[in-house]
Protein backbone atom coordinates (compact mmCIF):
# COMPACT_ATOMS: atom_id res chain seq x y z
CA UNK A 1 0.00 0.00 0.00
CA UNK A 2 2.76 2.41 0.79
CA UNK A 3 6.28 0.99 1.09
CA UNK A 4 7.98 -2.18 2.19
CA UNK A 5 10.08 -2.30 5.34
CA UNK A 6 12.17 -5.31 4.46
CA UNK A 7 12.73 -4.80 0.78
CA UNK A 8 15.15 -7.75 0.61
CA UNK A 9 12.03 -9.92 0.51
CA UNK A 10 9.80 -7.85 -1.77
CA UNK A 11 9.48 -4.61 -3.73
CA UNK A 12 6.19 -2.76 -3.73
CA UNK A 13 5.31 -0.52 -6.67
CA UNK A 14 2.79 2.13 -5.77
CA UNK A 15 1.27 5.07 -7.64
CA UNK A 16 1.80 8.71 -6.86
CA UNK A 17 0.47 9.84 -3.52
CA UNK A 18 -1.72 12.20 -5.50
CA UNK A 19 -3.54 9.26 -6.99
CA UNK A 20 -4.45 8.03 -3.52
CA UNK A 21 -5.91 11.37 -2.54
CA UNK A 22 -7.48 11.93 -5.91
CA UNK A 23 -9.58 8.80 -5.67
CA UNK A 24 -10.07 9.05 -1.92
CA UNK A 25 -12.55 11.89 -2.18
CA UNK A 26 -14.70 9.81 -4.51
CA UNK A 27 -14.56 6.78 -2.24
CA UNK A 28 -15.47 8.91 0.75
CA UNK A 29 -18.95 9.63 -0.55
CA UNK A 30 -19.59 5.92 -0.90
CA UNK A 31 -18.12 4.63 2.34
CA UNK A 32 -18.41 7.58 4.70
CA UNK A 33 -22.09 6.81 5.27
CA UNK A 34 -21.13 3.42 6.72
CA UNK A 35 -18.00 4.45 8.64
CA UNK A 36 -19.02 7.97 9.50
CA UNK A 37 -15.51 9.35 9.93
CA UNK A 38 -15.22 12.98 10.94
CA UNK A 39 -12.22 15.14 11.79
CA UNK A 40 -12.38 18.05 14.20
CA UNK A 41 -9.85 20.45 15.63
CA UNK A 42 -9.28 20.01 19.37
CA UNK A 43 -6.70 21.28 21.85
CA UNK A 44 -4.56 18.14 21.37
CA UNK A 45 -4.54 18.46 17.55
CA UNK A 46 -7.04 16.61 15.34
CA UNK A 47 -9.60 14.18 16.71
CA UNK A 48 -10.85 11.50 14.32
CA UNK A 49 -14.16 9.89 15.25
CA UNK A 50 -15.56 6.72 13.67
CA UNK A 51 -19.32 6.29 13.96
CA UNK A 52 -18.94 2.64 13.00
CA UNK A 53 -16.00 0.25 12.69
CA UNK A 54 -17.11 -3.07 11.15
CA UNK A 55 -16.47 -6.11 13.35
CA UNK A 56 -14.35 -7.76 10.63
CA UNK A 57 -11.86 -4.87 10.66
CA UNK A 58 -8.38 -6.22 11.43
CA UNK A 59 -6.41 -3.15 10.44
CA UNK A 60 -6.91 0.60 10.14
CA UNK A 61 -4.27 2.41 8.12
CA UNK A 62 -4.21 6.16 8.62
CA UNK A 63 -2.29 8.45 6.28
CA UNK A 64 -2.07 12.15 7.12
CA UNK A 65 -0.51 14.57 4.64
CA UNK A 66 0.43 18.18 5.21
CA UNK A 67 0.35 20.46 2.20
CA UNK A 68 -0.96 23.77 1.01
CA UNK A 69 -3.86 22.90 -1.26
CA UNK A 70 -3.88 19.18 -2.02
CA UNK A 71 -5.40 19.76 -5.47
CA UNK A 72 -2.39 21.90 -6.42
CA UNK A 73 0.25 19.37 -5.39
CA UNK A 74 2.00 17.88 -8.41
CA UNK A 75 4.56 15.58 -6.77
CA UNK A 76 4.72 13.35 -3.66
CA UNK A 77 7.92 15.21 -2.77
CA UNK A 78 5.76 18.23 -1.92
CA UNK A 79 3.80 16.32 0.74
CA UNK A 80 4.80 15.91 4.38
CA UNK A 81 3.36 12.61 5.58
CA UNK A 82 2.56 10.75 8.78
CA UNK A 83 1.21 7.22 9.12
CA UNK A 84 -0.26 4.88 11.69
CA UNK A 85 -0.77 1.17 11.06
CA UNK A 86 -3.35 0.27 13.71
CA UNK A 87 -3.70 -3.42 14.58
CA UNK A 88 -4.04 -5.81 17.53
CA UNK A 89 -4.29 -4.09 20.94
CA UNK A 90 -4.17 -0.63 19.41
CA UNK A 91 -7.06 -1.55 17.12
CA UNK A 92 -9.10 -2.82 20.06
CA UNK A 93 -8.57 0.52 21.77
CA UNK A 94 -9.83 2.40 18.71
CA UNK A 95 -12.81 0.05 18.32
CA UNK A 96 -13.78 0.64 21.95
CA UNK A 97 -13.38 4.42 21.94
CA UNK A 98 -14.19 5.12 18.28
CA UNK A 99 -11.59 7.88 18.32
CA UNK A 100 -8.00 8.61 17.35
CA UNK A 101 -6.09 11.71 18.42
CA UNK A 102 -3.53 12.92 15.90
CA UNK A 103 -1.40 15.51 17.71
CA UNK A 104 1.52 16.08 15.28
CA UNK A 105 0.14 19.19 13.65
CA UNK A 106 0.87 22.88 13.16
CA UNK A 107 -1.84 25.41 13.94
CA UNK A 108 -3.49 26.78 10.80
CA UNK A 109 -2.04 24.10 8.50
CA UNK A 110 -4.42 22.09 6.32
CA UNK A 111 -4.25 18.31 6.75
CA UNK A 112 -5.58 15.64 4.40
CA UNK A 113 -6.44 12.35 6.11
CA UNK A 114 -7.08 8.99 4.48
CA UNK A 115 -8.38 6.08 6.58
CA UNK A 116 -8.38 2.60 5.04
CA UNK A 117 -10.11 -0.23 6.91
CA UNK A 118 -9.13 -3.80 6.02
CA UNK A 119 -10.16 -7.29 7.06
CA UNK A 120 -7.91 -10.14 8.19
CA UNK A 121 -6.96 -10.91 4.57
CA UNK A 122 -5.90 -7.25 4.16
CA UNK A 123 -8.77 -6.64 1.75
CA UNK A 124 -10.23 -3.15 1.82
CA UNK A 125 -13.54 -2.77 3.65
CA UNK A 126 -13.79 0.99 3.28
CA UNK A 127 -11.71 4.07 2.48
CA UNK A 128 -12.61 7.47 3.87
CA UNK A 129 -11.06 10.86 3.15
CA UNK A 130 -11.44 13.92 5.37
CA UNK A 131 -9.68 17.26 5.87
CA UNK A 132 -9.08 19.44 8.92
CA UNK A 133 -7.30 22.65 9.93
CA UNK A 134 -6.23 22.44 13.60
CA UNK A 135 -5.72 25.39 15.93
CA UNK A 136 -3.11 23.73 18.19
CA UNK A 137 -1.07 20.55 18.55
CA UNK A 138 2.40 19.09 18.97
CA UNK A 139 5.18 19.64 16.46
CA UNK A 140 8.83 18.70 16.62
CA UNK A 141 11.65 21.19 16.84
CA UNK A 142 12.54 22.66 13.47
CA UNK A 143 15.92 22.59 11.81
CA UNK A 144 16.34 18.83 11.23
CA UNK A 145 17.99 18.09 7.89
CA UNK A 146 18.54 14.85 6.00
CA UNK A 147 21.91 15.15 4.32
CA UNK A 148 22.85 13.14 1.26
CA UNK A 149 26.50 12.13 1.05
CA UNK A 150 28.69 13.03 -1.92
CA UNK A 151 28.51 9.55 -3.46
CA UNK A 152 24.69 9.42 -3.24
CA UNK A 153 24.93 6.19 -1.29
CA UNK A 154 23.74 7.24 2.17
CA UNK A 155 21.95 9.86 4.22
CA UNK A 156 22.45 11.26 7.72
CA UNK A 157 20.05 13.16 9.96
CA UNK A 158 21.53 16.35 11.38
CA UNK A 159 20.08 15.55 14.80
CA UNK A 160 17.21 14.02 16.73
CA UNK A 161 13.83 15.78 16.72
CA UNK A 162 12.56 17.08 20.04
CA UNK A 163 8.89 16.42 20.80
CA UNK A 164 6.66 17.31 23.72
CA UNK A 165 7.08 15.36 26.96
CA UNK A 166 3.69 13.78 26.15
CA UNK A 167 5.29 11.93 23.25
CA UNK A 168 7.29 8.73 23.69
CA UNK A 169 9.82 7.35 21.24
CA UNK A 170 9.16 3.85 19.95
CA UNK A 171 11.91 1.28 20.81
CA UNK A 172 13.25 1.67 17.25
CA UNK A 173 13.17 5.37 16.46
CA UNK A 174 13.70 5.77 12.72
CA UNK A 175 12.49 4.54 9.35
CA UNK A 176 14.03 5.59 6.05
CA UNK A 177 12.40 5.29 2.65
CA UNK A 178 13.70 5.82 -0.86
CA UNK A 179 11.10 7.01 -3.39
CA UNK A 180 12.23 6.28 -6.94
CA UNK A 181 10.34 7.80 -9.87
CA UNK A 182 9.77 5.29 -12.65
CA UNK A 183 7.76 6.92 -15.45
CA UNK A 184 5.42 8.67 -13.03
CA UNK A 185 5.10 5.74 -10.66
CA UNK A 186 6.96 5.61 -7.36
CA UNK A 187 8.89 2.55 -6.30
CA UNK A 188 9.23 2.75 -2.54
CA UNK A 189 12.02 0.88 -0.80
CA UNK A 190 12.88 1.05 2.87
CA UNK A 191 14.41 -1.00 5.63
CA UNK A 192 13.25 -2.22 9.02
CA UNK A 193 13.16 0.49 11.75
CA UNK A 194 16.51 1.27 13.34
CA UNK A 195 18.16 3.48 15.95
CA UNK A 196 20.69 5.09 13.63
CA UNK A 197 20.90 8.63 12.31
CA UNK A 198 22.66 7.33 9.19
CA UNK A 199 21.20 5.03 6.54
CA UNK A 200 23.49 3.61 3.85
CA UNK A 201 21.03 2.69 1.13
CA UNK A 202 23.54 1.65 -1.51
CA UNK A 203 24.20 -1.09 -2.57
CA UNK A 204 21.23 -2.37 -0.51
CA UNK A 205 18.55 -0.79 -2.69
CA UNK A 206 20.44 -1.40 -5.93
CA UNK A 207 20.84 -5.11 -5.21
CA UNK A 208 17.19 -5.52 -4.21
CA UNK A 209 15.90 -3.70 -7.29
CA UNK A 210 18.13 -5.70 -9.61
CA UNK A 211 17.03 -8.98 -8.02
CA UNK A 212 13.36 -8.01 -8.34
CA UNK A 213 13.75 -7.16 -12.03
CA UNK A 214 11.49 -4.09 -11.75
CA UNK A 215 13.98 -1.55 -13.07
CA UNK A 216 16.49 -1.62 -15.89
CA UNK A 217 19.92 -0.05 -15.44
CA UNK A 218 19.78 3.72 -15.65
CA UNK A 219 19.42 6.98 -13.71
CA UNK A 220 16.17 7.67 -11.86
CA UNK A 221 14.86 10.74 -9.99
CA UNK A 222 14.89 9.78 -6.31
CA UNK A 223 14.57 11.24 -2.85
CA UNK A 224 15.01 9.82 0.65
CA UNK A 225 12.60 10.48 3.52
CA UNK A 226 13.30 9.99 7.23
CA UNK A 227 10.47 9.14 9.63
CA UNK A 228 10.51 9.16 13.42
CA UNK A 229 8.51 6.45 15.22
CA UNK A 230 6.69 7.95 18.18
CA UNK A 231 3.90 6.84 20.49
CA UNK A 232 0.98 8.97 21.60
CA UNK A 233 -2.09 7.65 23.42
CA UNK A 234 -0.86 4.07 22.87
CA UNK A 235 -0.76 4.47 19.08
CA UNK A 236 2.50 4.43 17.11
CA UNK A 237 2.96 7.04 14.39
CA UNK A 238 5.59 7.36 11.69
CA UNK A 239 6.16 11.11 11.49
CA UNK A 240 8.12 12.52 8.58
CA UNK A 241 10.90 14.70 9.94
CA UNK A 242 13.08 15.42 6.88
CA UNK A 243 13.69 14.54 3.26
CA UNK A 244 16.41 15.12 0.73
CA UNK A 245 16.07 17.07 -2.48
CA UNK A 246 15.46 15.00 -5.60
CA UNK A 247 18.68 13.49 -6.97
CA UNK A 248 19.66 11.02 -9.69
CA UNK A 249 19.89 7.46 -8.46
CA UNK A 250 22.05 5.23 -10.67
CA UNK A 251 21.11 1.60 -11.00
Amino acid sequence: MRQIWNFKKAILIFGLALAIFGCASNKAQQSNANIGLKAEAVTEGIRLTFDNIPAETARIFLSVSESGEIENVTSPHELISKYSDIRNNSLEQVKQTGTVIFPFVKAGQKYSILAVLQNGDLEDIASVYVECIPYSGIYFEKGIELRLNETHSGVTLSGEPVFSAKVEYAPLKYNYMASIDWDGVNIGAGEKPMNALTWNFKPLISDALKESGHLASGDYPTYITAFCNVIYDNLTWEVEIAKTNVFRFSL
